[in-house]
């Protein structure tokens, strides 16, 4: 099944280290690539904050346009808990306001 985030068209993209379920890691963040970011949510050429050393999105040419593979089970898993992570997040931050 093929995938297409933004953060696969970057530079600074590696693939997930260590929890199969982690989105992927970058030279910005080597600990796991915050959802929001991965989910095209947030355009990373403007600071989220955390990132190592303020590094920020840099397109890769050779990248663009060619998706990231994975097997359909693991993409369905991540998406499903991404989701899920996504509605906490929307729920606390709703409780703040």
């Amino acid at each position: 099944m093929e995938y297409n985030p933004p953060c696969w068209n970057c530079t600074r993209y590696g693939p997930g280290k260590g929890d199969p379920d982690i989105c992927g890691s970058c030279d910005a963040f080597p600990k796991g690539i915050p959802e929001i970011i991965w989910h095209g949510l947030f355009d990373h050429e403007s600071p989220l904050g955390g990132e190592k050393d303020g590094l920020l999105f840099e397109a890769d040419d050779k990248r663009i346009g060619n998706p990231v593979r994975m097997p359909e089970k693991r993409l369905k898993r991540l998406q499903a808990k991404s989701q899920h992570r996504m509605a906490i997040h929307s729920l606390r931050f709703s409780l703040r306001a």
